[in-house]
């Protein structure tokens, strides 16, 4: 349970990094401050933030995974 729900995690804040800052980046880094997009939206630099999280809960998952598999080849799952 902890692993699918860190995976929607991990999910949710990469999206959120793709679409707040890394889809326009060179648009934030041209601007040197902001950038508005077709749809209005004002994504400054600090949309990088979300990048944190979702490395975090990917991080985790990649570490409950692992735990588990090994687990599993040494027959203690």
């Amino acid at each position: 349970m902890k692993m699918a729900l860190r995976t929607v995690f991990a999910a949710f804040f990469g999206w959120t990094a793709w679409e707040r800052y890394w889809k326009y980046e060179d648009c934030i880094s041209q601007s040197l401050s902001s950038c508005i997009t077709p749809e209005g939206a004002n994504l400054t630099g600090g949309g990088v933030f979300w990048t944190l999280p979702a490395l975090y809960f990917s991080l985790r998952v990649v570490i409950t995974a692992a735990r588990y598999f090994v687990r599993c080849r040494l027959g203690r799952a």
